[in-house]
């Protein structure tokens, strides 16, 4: 699969570029290995946004042709211990090998919340602060679900600006895109400030989101669905490298 980047300033038109660039240049290849594994188109896709794309995201504007215009305020619920939302996601019964919430914030055997330290120790150009998703004595060839998120890098770059760094190893471009960023960025965004609070430091704004998957990809069931979101020409042009 052919690598992308795409750079733009809008959080409707980015998912819009995606799903028209995976459609457009994808390799067609199994999902997995297994011999009735679906088909799908994959790319190697890497992602900045700024300027409004970042309040888009907060407020979770949504492309009107997104399949999933529904269920972010629940999804964004599983990152508040507080909620029943999060509380169903952790209970086994419930069918989730994972969460992001579990892995970001109850992380391992000593429960480490990852977000709240980095959230308290952010100081200017510190490249150190990340959160891991990934276990490998339980996720490495593992035959249940593994996160697709696999690490969130978080950078102050002033006294009142940060970035975000997300890393994924697969993510489902058409149908999932847009809720993990809406949910995410939204989360780690109150999670950094409000812990800032605490300690009666100023907020901080996010100015810079770069999204970077290794699989990204469109599953062959909504290849017919994806072909709807169309991209002029001059905009791929212009925002699409690769």
């Amino acid at each position: 699969p052919k690598t992308y980047l795409i750079k733009t300033d809008d959080f409707s038109e980015v998912w819009a570029l995606s799903v028209y660039t995976t459609m457009r240049n994808g390799m067609v290849i199994p999902a997995e290995s297994e011999p009735d594994a679906p088909l799908t188109r994959d790319i190697n896709l890497q992602i900045e946004l700024t300027g409004p794309a970042i309040k888009q995201m907060l407020d979770a504007k949504l492309h009107p042709l997104y399949p999933q215009q529904h269920g972010v305020s629940e999804y964004r619920n599983q990152f508040n211990p507080e909620s029943n939302d999060c509380q169903k996601s952790l209970d086994p019964e419930n069918g989730f090998d994972y969460t992001y919430y579990q892995r970001l914030c109850l992380y391992g055997d000593t429960k480490l919340d990852q977000v709240e330290k980095i959230a308290i120790n952010l100081k200017p150009f510190n490249r150190r602060l990340q959160a891991v998703t990934w276990l490998p004595a339980e996720d490495l060839c593992a035959i249940k679900s593994t996160p697709c998120l696999r690490s969130v890098h978080i950078r102050q770059l002033s006294d009142l600006t940060y970035e975000i760094i997300f890393d994924w190893r697969s993510r489902d471009l058409y149908k999932a895109f847009q809720m993990n960023l809406a949910g995410l960025v939204y989360f780690v965004h109150t999670r950094i400030n409000a812990a800032r609070a605490k300690l009666g430091l100023d907020p901080l704004r996010c100015v810079k989101v770069v999204d970077k998957t290794d699989f990204a990809h469109v599953y062959e069931d909504d290849w017919t669905e994806a072909l709807r979101v169309v991209v002029l020409a001059q905009t791929y042009n212009e925002r699409v490298f690769g």
